[in-house]
């Protein structure tokens, strides 16, 4: 079994917005890719609240992120969670954790 880890996406960055998102959003999908389990090990966003914006388009990348794999765990005796995913210092834990 392989796991990925994946952090310091930074999504949101205000200075460099596009360019954080195509690069936080390609090392997710390459890491879903390539691993069982993904672990997203924080600071996903720049801020401590991101814009309604930025946490769709999250959103968005870590539900491809998960179809990919739940694709790759089918049929599998116990499948894996597919991802999991823990604060970092910019971001709130009721955020991240719920």
């Amino acid at each position: 079994m392989k796991v990925a880890f994946v952090s310091d996406t930074h999504f949101g960055l205000p200075r460099f917005e596009a360019d954080a998102t195509a690069q936080g959003r390609a090392a997710i999908l390459d890491a879903a890719q390539k691993a069982d389990i993904l672990v997203l090990g924080g600071d996903i966003f720049d801020h401590r609240i991101p814009r309604l914006e930025t946490i769709l388009e999250v959103a968005q990348v870590l539900q491809e992120a998960n179809a990919i794999l739940a694709k790759k765990n089918k049929g599998r005796s116990e499948p894996a969670k597919p991802s999991a995913a823990g604060p970092g210092a910019r971001e709130s834990s009721s955020l991240i954790l719920g």
